[in-house]
C-alpha cells in the first residue's frame, strides 16, 4: 500500500508531526514534499530581485506563500522565520539578518528533499513498472474520450506509478487539466506521456 510509505529523518522538517495532519497518508505528504523542490527552489532569487525592485506587494506574497508550505510540511523553523519576514514585508523593512535566516533554513529544507528524491530513486520504487504504467495511461485516455470522471480517480488510485515514471511536468499538467474538468486537455496530456514512455521502451 502506497499510502503507508515510511518517510526517512529529514533535517530541519518534523515528518511525524505533518504525517499526522496529512491521517498518516505518506503518499500524499511525499506528493507535498516533492512539491516544494519545484515550486519553491527559486524563492530567494525572486525574493531579492522584488527586494531590489521595491515591490513589496511581491515579497510578501513570496514571504507569505513559502511559510504556508512551511508549515504544510512541518518545516517549524522555516514557517517561523517565513512569518517574521512576511512581516517585515508588510512594513516594508526587510532585514538582512531576517533574509539571511530564512535562506539557511530554505536551504536546509531543500537540502533534505533532495536526498529523500535520492533516497525514494535507490529504493527502486514503481521504476520497473512501464508496462503497469502504459495500461494504466491507456485506460485513462478511453476514460478521458469518454468524458467520464472515474478518469480522476484512476490517476488518483495510481499516483504512485506515474510520479515515478513520467515526467513532473507532464503529471503537473495533467492535474491541471484535470482540476479544470478540461478532459480533451487531459488526454492530449495523457497522449504525450504514453508516447514518451513507448520511447523510453524501446531504447
Amino acid at each position: 500500500d502506497d499510502s503507508s510509505k515510511p518517510i526517512p529523518e529529514l533535517d530541519g522538517i518534523d515528518t511525524d508531526e505533518a504525517l499526522s495532519r496529512l491521517q498518516g497518508n505518506s503518499q500524499l505528504y511525499l506528493r507535498l514534499l516533492r512539491n516544494v523542490s519545484h515550486s519553491q527552489g527559486n524563492f530567494m532569487q525572486e525574493f531579492d530581485a522584488a527586494l531590489e525592485a521595491g515591490d513589496w506587494e511581491l515579497t510578501h506574497r513570496l514571504a507569505h506563500t513559502l511559510k504556508g508550505v512551511a508549515g504544510n510540511i512541518g518545516a517549524h523553523r522555516l514557517h517561523q522565520a517565513c512569518s517574521v519576514l512576511e512581516e517585515q514585508s508588510i512594513a516594508h523593512q526587510v532585514e538582512q539578518g531576517q533574509r539571511d535566516t530564512v535562506a539557511a533554513e530554505l536551504s536546509l529544507v531543500l537540502n533534505s528533499l533532495a536526498k529523500l528524491d535520492q533516497e525514494i530513486v535507490n529504493a527502486g520504487e514503481d521504476q520497473g513498472d512501464t508496462d503497469t504504467l502504459s495500461d494504466v495511461l491507456k485506460e485513462l485516455a478511453q476514460q478521458l474520450n469518454d468524458f467520464d470522471t472515474s478518469a480522476l480517480n484512476t490517476v488518483e488510485t495510481h499516483r504512485g506509478l506515474f510520479i515515478a515514471g513520467t515526467s513532473d511536468e507532464q503529471f503537473a499538467q495533467l492535474e491541471r487539466a484535470l482540476a479544470d474538468f478540461d478532459m480533451a486537455g487531459a488526454g492530449e496530456v495523457a497522449a504525450r506521456m504514453l508516447a514518451a514512455l513507448e520511447d523510453t521502451g524501446k531504447s
